[in-house]
């Protein structure tokens, strides 16, 4: 199995969009998983511990999620919904590792 990060929109503006993007990040997981990968979605993960609206913890959230980065082999960009600057973040980082990049829809 492919070791994949999946990346795709978590914040939002509000209550609304935020759920959209669980739904859509569950979504992208099962896509991964169909396609006979073994995916992490840290932005559904992380959030059960750490706080996403508070600084710190969002950039542990963060620093924690790159340090996959160099394990991975393969970084899965769902962007249906757009690219968000969180998402250019995780492509920059692959990029720089030399991870493998995959844009995908669903």
């Amino acid at each position: 199995m492919l070791c994949v990060i999946v990346a795709s929109p978590f914040a939002g503006p509000n209550i609304s969009i935020r759920r959209r993007n669980v739904e859509y990040a569950k979504n992208a997981m099962e896509d991964s998983f169909a396609r006979g990968e073994a995916p992490l979605v840290s932005h559904l993960l992380y959030p059960q511990v750490l706080d996403d609206m508070d600084e710190v913890d969002r950039n542990l959230a963060i620093a924690a999620a790159s340090a996959w980065m160099v394990k991975a082999d393969l970084l899965a960009v769902y962007a249906n919904l757009g690219i968000s600057p969180g998402m250019k973040a995780e492509i920059e980082l692959a990029t720089l590792l030399g991870v493998v990049i995959d844009h995908r829809s669903i």
